[in-house]
């Protein structure tokens, strides 16, 4: 893999409290990560648009340091019987998540930039509903308002879960075979129950079935068949 031009255009730029010290490697979907340092004095290597994003401004210790600034000032690091709201501890894992390498959820996750402050979060997102936690509609996105939204384990299940019935080599998740019929079957799961939604002559007549029993019974969770002639 070729590196890109013009590097040293990049280096000792400075964004947040990080700067640019030095090209690092070339990620597989060719995205550069640098060296950075922070004016704490650490050094991290950080993916270089979400760095001039500003969806991570620091080594981690912002985050630590917009926490504990915090806590003090909304109401919810500390409720009545002394412990963190659940909308506060949900950001604070977000922001641990996303932020600090030494916590072992880090993931490496953007954030949007105003969520590094618990009330821009709270107004975007409000009260954390009860039996329900963060889920990110595009698990390959970041936690932003347009890709964010509380959801049940079982509603999260449904945004994680990809399979397609590798049997008959069939492509579209809900629909088989059936051999002695000749023909291609719809079935859906709800609430771990399978429910029978009718037998079409065309694999694709099933898929389409599919994806309208899906919308009709998981909403804006539906796993849909992307549809192919």
């Amino acid at each position: 893999m070729s590196l890109p031009a013009n590097l040293n255009n990049f280096k000792s730029k400075k964004f947040g409290r990080l700067t640019a010290i030095q090209f690092s490697h070339m990620s597989k979907n060719s995205m550069q990560y640098w060296v950075f340092k922070c004016d704490c004095g650490n050094e991290v290597v950080r993916e270089r648009c979400s760095v001039v994003r500003g969806s991570q401004l620091s080594c981690g210790c912002l985050a630590i340091e917009v926490t504990k600034k915090r806590s003090t000032t909304h109401g919810q690091a500390k409720s009545k019987n002394n412990s963190a709201s659940s909308t506060y501890t949900t950001w604070s894992s977000i922001i641990q998540r996303c932020n600090n390498e030494k916590d072992k959820r880090y993931y490496n996750t953007e954030i949007f930039h105003e969520w590094l402050i618990f009330e821009n979060f709270y107004r975007d997102m409000g009260e954390r509903p009860a039996g329900k936690t963060i889920d990110r509609i595009d698990n390959t996105k970041g936690y932003h308002p347009d890709n964010t939204r509380w959801a049940t384990k079982s509603e999260q299940s449904r945004n994680t879960r990809r399979f397609k019935n590798k049997k008959n080599n069939i492509k579209y998740r809900g629909v088989s075979f059936r051999e002695d019929r000749r023909n291609f079957v719809t079935l859906i799961k709800v609430n771990s129950k399978v429910i029978y939604i009718g037998s079409f002559k065309t694999e694709l007549e099933a898929a389409k079935a599919y994806n309208e029993a899906a919308i009709k019974y998981h909403g804006e969770f539906a796993q849909l068949n992307e549809l192919t002639p």
